[in-house]
């Protein structure tokens, strides 16, 4: 039997946060959340959890990064369906070197205005906070990408 899992505001504000954080490191778009199984997606959401509590966000601020957050991702996806990265068509494996690394650029683009405008939105230790998150986010990618076989 399936847990219903109710979602608050901010709830879904954190989940939104997380997702542009991953996004910042990686093509992980919303759609591709429907592909996590009940124990990642627990997981995920607690890990949420965890980054909205760090941030201590106001209404307004959570009204304002969940603006961002969508705004950066309908950038994100453009981008990878400008380079024919779609969901069950081509991946990133099938880019050339001269693709991935032009893709990799206009993704670095789009998360470096978005991290500018946070700036705007977050205080300035809510900021420092957002970046500390950020390079913990970027380090565990790292290590999942060495570790993988």
């Amino acid at each position: 039997m399936k847990s219903v899992v109710s979602f608050s505001f901010s709830k879904v504000l954190a989940a939104l946060l997380a997702v542009f954080m991953m996004m910042s490191f990686s093509p992980f778009s919303l759609a591709e959340q429907k592909r996590l199984s009940d124990e990642q997606r627990v997981e995920f959401l607690e890990n949420l959890k965890a980054i909205q509590a760090r941030l201590n966000l106001s209404t307004d601020q959570e009204q304002q990064m969940l603006s961002l957050l969508r705004e950066g991702g309908e950038q994100r996806k453009s981008i990878l369906k400008t380079y024919g990265v779609e969901r069950d068509k081509k991946t990133l494996k099938d880019l050339s070197f001269f693709d991935k690394r032009a893709l990799g650029k206009d993704m670095k683009r789009v998360r470096e205005q978005s991290t500018e405008k946070a700036k705007g939105i977050l205080t300035v230790d809510q900021f420092k906070e957002f970046q500390k998150i950020q390079q913990e986010q970027k380090d565990r990618m790292r290590e999942k990408l060495r570790n993988r076989s």
